[in-house]
């Protein structure tokens, strides 16, 4: 049981086409795919209970699960997440009390920014508020429904990736910073194929198949 991230990438289309089923001598694979996720941490509950056996995971929900005793390993590095996530800003601020410009992250003190909770997007968010010394306003969203507050007002800014960050700036957001500038000031999130530690032990040739 396999479950892939809601992003455009060959291991969704492996996973939904079939091409991780496996014969051997012994045994048959035939893979289940669950239903893609936008959010790592969403995946979480599902490996710790058994439900899902690999996920294509963020580092920072990794990190999370790893923390809480999680049995999970790392297999292999999809990709260090670069321009495709990014903090994305009105213009002109909504929420605040007078209408504020918006040109760095330095004018987003004191305003809304909505990010998925727990997701490598909120991580990086979290060391640009230090990093800038900013207090904000933070609305944590899913990614499906950051387009549904920005459309309605409710947050100036999201910390999102494709395809959400594209869509925001397609209704006028302008990118303040990506992920991958982040990565180069030492913060580095990346996407990795993570298994369950039960899964891996029994099942070595598959999961070196996957990966």
């Amino acid at each position: 049981r396999i479950g892939p991230f809601a992003e455009p990438y060959p291991y969704v289309a492996a996973c939904a086409r079939g091409w991780f089923d496996w014969a051997t001598a012994d045994v048959r694979y035939r893979v289940e795919c669950s239903v893609p996720r936008s959010v790592g941490s969403h995946a979480l509950a599902q490996l710790d209970s058994g439900l899902l056996d690999l996920f294509l995971l963020d580092s920072t929900s990794l990190a999370t699960a790893l923390a809480r005793g999680v049995g999970l390993s790392l297999l292999y590095i999809n990709r260090v997440v670069n321009t495709d996530e990014a903090l994305v800003a009105r213009t002109v601020s909504r929420t605040a009390p007078q209408q504020k410009d918006i040109r760095s992250p330095k004018d987003l003190d004191g305003l809304t920014v909505g990010v998925p909770f727990g997701s490598s997007a909120h991580y990086h968010l979290s060391f640009l508020m230090e990093l800038f010394e900013v207090q904000i306003d933070l609305r944590f969203l899913p990614p499906d429904d950051l387009l549904a507050a920005w459309d309605m007002g409710l947050i100036d800014a999201a910390w999102a990736s494709n395809p959400t960050r594209s869509q925001l700036q397609a209704r006028g957001g302008e990118t303040l910073v990506n992920s991958g500038l982040l990565a180069e000031w030492g913060r580095p999130t990346l996407n990795g194929i993570v298994g369950r530690n039960a899964f891996v032990d029994e099942n070595t040739a598959f999961v070196a198949r996957v990966v």
